[in-house]
């Protein structure tokens, strides 16, 4: 058994731990039932082959086991909506690590060959089907499910920081820890999360600026980072001025979008194309205002000093024109001279 789907039923009681043994399990959804205690450790240790875990919407407790860092083949993994506690383990880099084709599973029977999969209306086989919170919207999700990188552990009672070895997970799409009690700063290497669409981290209690890097995701199309501590000037960039909402209920913050205006000494300022390059070029132009002043009475004085006198001055003009004249012929004499003797040294050679 590859993949195995109980989501939005009512099965309660505590997690079956004789999933266990379903080692071939490459799609496990629970989501949505009543399910309670912990979640197991095996999972980690025995689904070696798992893809994609859906626990959302229980009533699991308890810490996230470390071992569930095991699973290297995990694309999509959503915790979300449980009573999940304690902090978010440091080794979710080696989550994501094993990447491998997803193909429809095929079966010789006698001479020919079944496939095992989901057939589109194009005759197309793809694996599986998935519902999935994308951009605060839940979508279905069933040939691109392939393409998904997702961790969702919103809506639990996490504490603690952000673990800023999850910014390891370059390969991520959409990453949701919102609705918890995490606390401290969000990851300085959070820019390096190159493929984040979505990064969720609201309703936290995050404190201090937002990390300029933030700044450089060129993807980002969906960012929510309201109702923490954070402040100082948020980072201009290309995309962050245009998440109008994403900053709501961060009373310390400054920067467009919002309407306080962000001071060149708070923290938080993009080093590319920033406010502080702003107001340093002003301040350039301020200071070197002797220097343009400079350039200008230069070319008036140097310029115009010469060329003025030689059009107001009729006698000047013939003298400096005679003279160029006079260096014109001097250099023609010259260059007529050097000609001859070097074709009567030529020809006294070949002679």
């Amino acid at each position: 058994m590859a993949s195995l789907h109980l989501r939005n039923n009512r099965f309660d009681g505590e997690f079956p731990v004789s999933l266990q043994n379903c080692i071939s399990l490459v799609v496990l959804d629970l989501g949505n039932n009543y399910f309670t205690g912990g979640i197991p450790a095996s999972i980690g240790e025995s689904l070696k082959e798992l893809k994609i875990l859906c626990l959302d919407s229980n009533e699991l407790k308890g810490s996230i086991p470390i071992k569930i860092c095991q699973l290297q083949s995990i694309q999509i993994m959503d915790l979300s909506l449980n009573h999940l506690s304690g902090s978010i383990p440091s080794c979710f880099n080696s989550l994501m690590t094993k990447s491998e084709e997803w193909m429809p599973y095929t079966e010789t029977v006698g001479s020919s060959q079944q496939t095992y999969g989901i057939l589109d209306s194009f005759e197309e086989y793809f694996f599986d089907y998935e519902w999935l919170m994308w951009k605060g919207i839940e979508l279905e999700y069933g040939k691109n499910l392939k393409f998904m990188k997702l961790i969702d552990l919103s809506s639990n009672k996490l504490v603690g920081e952000i673990p800023v070895e999850i910014t390891d997970l370059h390969m991520l799409n959409s990453l949701n820890l919102s609705r918890n009690k995490l606390t401290g700063f969000i990851p300085d290497k959070i820019g390096e999360m190159r493929s984040l669409e979505s990064l969720d981290l609201s309703n936290n209690q995050l404190s201090g600026a937002i990390p300029p890097t933030l700044a450089s995701i060129s993807f980002l199309a969906h960012l929510d980072l309201s109702n923490n501590n954070l402040s100082g000037c948020i980072p201009l960039g290309t995309q962050l001025q245009g998440f109008t909402e994403a900053y709501q209920g961060n009373s310390k913050l400054r920067g467009p979008p919002l309407p306080t205006k962000c001071h060149r000494d708070e923290p938080g300022n993009a080093p590319q194309g920033g406010i502080d390059e702003i107001q340093d070029d002003e301040g350039w132009i301020i200071w070197d205002f002797d220097f343009f002043v400079s350039l200008a009475l230069g070319f008036i004085f140097g310029f115009w000093g010469v060329c003025g006198t030689l059009i107001l001055k009729r006698s000047w003009r013939h003298a400096y024109f005679q003279l160029l004249e006079d260096k014109k012929e001097k250099l023609c004499t010259a260059i007529v001279v050097y000609g001859a003797k070097l074709k009567r040294g030529m020809g006294a050679s070949y002679g």
